[in-house]
């Protein structure tokens, strides 16, 4: 079997955008079609998120012409290879959200984010047993797919439902370290940070989520495999 052809890579970035959202859209939308990359990038008045994949000798010019366009340094990105492309269309949306909110409480993450962790400190936390809540911050299907050891979940069936079921939260988490996580970090970025706008004493985002620890650790203490929104639908712990 020959190495695989199509390189698909994941990212975001909060920030405002300092570019007109039609005109960029239409730019990225044509250039994905010259290349022959699918996927979706979300554009919004508070960043960017994308799920990508195409050849791979076709991907790297793109993500250059991509970051390039909308003027921002290069994000971390999680990238997997597969034998088969992962979408099937090429979109280029504008929301007003890259990602939904968890709840009505307004979430800036640019102006007040939770700390990070990295996945090397997190899997030494694991090891160690230290006193600690892992909370998966997806949707519980996602968390019945795969997890992490002697992770919790809130049940929540959507994100948008998170701050709901933060209600069910014991009071006991306010004063021990909480560590958030969900695939690729977007989620968690913003429910740790209305986490500690509920006043949670010391929530982290585990940094580039299930996919970033994957890609450092393996499948370390990972449980499962982890659902992912394409036609690959889940990964194992070496982003197979």
């Amino acid at each position: 079997m020959g190495d695989p052809e199509f390189k698909n890579i994941a990212f975001y970035e909060f920030f405002k955008p300092a570019f007109k959202l039609k005109h960029t859209r239409n730019i990225l939308l044509n250039r994905m079609g010259e290349l022959g990359i699918k996927g979706t990038i979300l554009l919004g008045p508070e960043g960017i998120n994308s799920s990508l994949s195409g050849a791979t000798e076709k991907m790297d010019p793109f993500l250059q012409f991509l970051f390039e366009t909308i003027d921002i340094t290069v994000p971390p990105l999680k990238i997997s290879y597969s034998r088969e492309i992962a979408f099937k269309r090429s979109l280029v949306k504008i929301k007003p959200l890259i990602i939904a909110a968890p709840g009505k409480t307004p979430i800036d993450p640019t102006k007040d984010p939770a700390p990070f962790i990295s996945s090397e400190k997190f899997h030494q936390w694991i090891k160690s047993n230290k006193k600690m809540v892992v909370l998966d911050t997806r949707n519980d299907f996602e968390y019945r797919t795969g997890r992490f050891e002697n992770s919790l979940h809130l049940g929540n069936k959507h994100f948008a439902d998170f701050e709901g079921s933060l209600q069910k939260a014991p009071g006991q988490w306010h004063s021990i370290p909480v560590v958030t996580y969900c695939t690729g970090g977007i989620r968690c970025e913003k429910a740790a940070a209305l986490m500690l706008k509920k006043g949670f004493r010391e929530v982290y985002q585990l940094e580039g989520g299930i996919l970033n620890y994957f890609d450092k650790i393996g499948r370390g203490f990972f449980e499962g495999e982890c659902f992912v929104f394409d036609q690959r639908a889940a990964l194992d712990g070496g982003l197979k």
